[in-house]
């Protein structure tokens, strides 16, 4: 009969006034049950619930409202209510979990006994419902230590989910994700926390890259200064009157371009100190627009993001690789999952490297290592992890938005209480209030503590002018030695067919 009276199936059952406390004794009463007892009165009905936490323990039974003849409607609707909310006495009820370590959610801790005792975030939410309703939480680790696989053939699960599907336990204080196969198998209660999966890249420095010193300006910005330079060159030459050469009117231009003045005589003309107004003014803006961009770019906590979603790194993918956490749901997501996307990134670049499979820490480790991997990670895993820093940058675009829910055993009685309680912890904010003690305080801000020595990756470009100044004077520098030695022989060989000549 106990079967019968679960939450699915309500009843309503006529009782004899007399009989009632016999029904209250008698009756099995599972917490799940929506019965209610209808008993004719003298001038009214009264309606009657009633639970039992255990089968040790005696029933609780409350009246629920005077019913008038004919009924009022607000006396229908108390009948009508979800009977959960008045279930709050579960004393004598014991609760089995089955849990394993998944910080922040489960924590585990040795206690002055030696006993082995759980903290964390989700398992302090069912702790915090344990002293509300007063139950009692009992838990243990699977034998076999995992959280558990469906055999197929056998339909059996193993780990914590196993222990689920024997009714070994009834819930699991770490939750899962649900899916397809596990709701074949168990219960879920509502969404604990929704989830999301997150691209994790390494930080990128103000100037991270071989252009550092010369993005400033862009090509035409580049070019257009280089055409100015020309220009002046000849301008210079021009307005000159003859008194400079090519050459010392392109060292004269360069000085003034590389914001060291104006070197030779004082200019007489008109014209020329007009072109020499212009030059100097237009040097200077340069040099200030250049100065201000590079200031901001070291001194800014602002990145600029080489990739920001799944879709640029396949655009990129012969130069990005990706990975993903081995044995994991998301990792199966890629594997198996229907999407485009996540089955041309498994193909093209995460199976093609077994490395690109492995534990979250050598993800982190191997991230921190190589600017051009990536790898994917549980939000809530990273940021509680020691291993968040600000070495890593969290990219804008997430994925596989999903809820966590605890599982529990098929046609647990609690379920529907549990449920209950947690669905008011999330609406009263307690839910927000332990997560916040786990969350927040780890979520320090990466503010910027001053700029980091540039190494010479970051600053290679700003020695070309240098290594081509060098190399352009070194080729002359042969071609004039080689020039000096043909006219000092050519000139000692005139010397003596004049010699000779004077002679003969």
């Amino acid at each position: 009969m106990q079967g019968r009276w679960s939450r699915l199936s309500p009843w309503l059952i006529v009782c004899n006034p007399h009989l009632l406390q016999e029904a209250f004794t008698i009756l099995p009463w599972p917490l799940d049950n929506k019965v209610q007892l209808l008993v004719p009165e003298e001038l009214e009905i009264s309606a009657w619930e009633a639970y039992r936490a255990a089968a040790s323990v005696p029933t609780v039974y409350e009246r629920l409202s005077t019913i008038s003849l004919p009924p009022r409607q607000e006396e229908l609707e108390i009948m009508r209510r979800e009977p959960w909310s008045r279930r709050t006495n579960l004393t004598g009820l014991i609760v089995r979990c089955s849990v394993l370590k998944w910080s922040p959610y489960t924590i585990p801790k040795k206690t002055s006994s030696d006993e082995l005792e759980y903290t964390g975030m989700s398992h302090m939410l069912i702790t915090t419902l344990q002293d509300h309703l007063h139950f009692k939480l009992v838990c243990n680790e699977p034998k076999d230590r995992q959280w558990g696989t469906l055999n197929v053939s056998s339909g059996s699960w193993s780990g914590i989910l196993g222990e689920l599907q024997r009714g070994e336990s009834d819930i699991c204080t770490a939750p899962y994700s649900f899916t397809y196969d596990r709701a074949r198998f168990f219960e879920f209660s509502i969404p604990a926390e929704f989830s999301k999966q997150i691209i994790l890249h390494q930080t990128p420095t103000p100037l991270s890259n071989a252009s550092g010193y010369t993005k400033q300006f862009s090509v035409a910005g580049w070019l257009s200064i280089a055409a100015l330079f020309v220009a002046s060159v000849c301008i210079l030459k021009k307005v000159s009157s003859g008194r400079l050469s090519w050459p010392d009117s392109t060292m004269e231009n360069a000085r003034i371009f590389c914001n060291m003045g104006y070197g030779t005589h004082e200019p007489r003309l008109l014209s020329q100190r007009l072109w020499l107004l212009g030059s100097l003014c237009t040097v200077v803006l340069l040099h200030v627009y250049y100065t201000a961009f590079l200031t901001a770019a070291l001194s800014s906590d602002v990145r600029k993001l080489p990739v920001r979603d799944l879709n640029d790194i396949y655009a990129k993918r012969e130069e990005y690789t990706l990975g993903l956490i081995k044995e994991s749901a998301l990792s199966a997501d890629f594997e198996l999952g229907k999407d485009p996307l996540m089955a041309k990134l498994w193909k093209d670049i995460v199976s093609k490297d077994p490395k690109n499979l492995a534990d979250f820490d050598y993800q982190v480790s191997r991230t921190l290592n190589d600017s051009k991997h990536v790898f994917m990670s549980h939000y809530t895993y990273y940021v509680t992890s020691p291993y968040k820093s600000c070495k890593l940058t969290i990219l804008p675009v997430s994925y596989f938005k999903r809820g966590l829910h605890f599982p529990l055993r098929r046609n647990f009685s609690a379920t529907p209480l549990l449920n209950y309680g947690l669905q008011k912890m999330i609406e009263g904010g307690i839910r927000a209030y332990i997560w916040s003690k786990w969350i927040d305080s780890k979520q320090e801000q990466c503010t910027s503590g001053g700029s980091e020595p540039l190494g010479l990756e970051e600053t290679h470009t700003g020695f070309f002018p240098l290594v081509g100044g060098a190399g352009m004077a070194c080729i002359f520098l042969i071609m004039e030695k080689a020039y000096n030695r043909h006219a000092k022989k050519s000139l000692k060989n005139a010397s003596r067919r004049s010699k000779k000549s004077w002679i003969e």
